[in-house]
């Protein structure tokens, strides 16, 4: 197994339609097949291949108080890899 490396993080509080903002500025960036991600100094810019892996988790965890929950959006890919190839485990 490969070792993993952190490229780029972001974390930050942000209203519902601040978070569909830049949903949308990333589907657009999807429709193209290049993504820039960008806060502060930190930027990255990535190609995207035909194909993505997509995978959607909703989590529930019980805190004082109430409960939190999560959801989360993943894709991934293998760099260099054309749709043909598309392989992810």
């Amino acid at each position: 197994m490969g070792d993993k490396k952190l490229l780029f993080q972001s974390e930050d509080l942000n209203s519902p339609g601040e978070l569909a903002k830049f949903l949308r500025q990333l589907a657009d960036g999807l429709d193209k097949q290049q993504v820039t991600l960008k806060q502060g100094e930190q930027e990255i810019t990535f190609d995207l291949p035909n194909q993505l892996k997509l995978e959607v988790d909703v989590d529930e965890k019980k805190k004082k108080g109430g409960r939190k929950l999560s959801l989360e959006v993943e894709l991934d890919w293998l760099e260099g890899q054309s749709q043909d190839e598309l392989s992810i485990s």
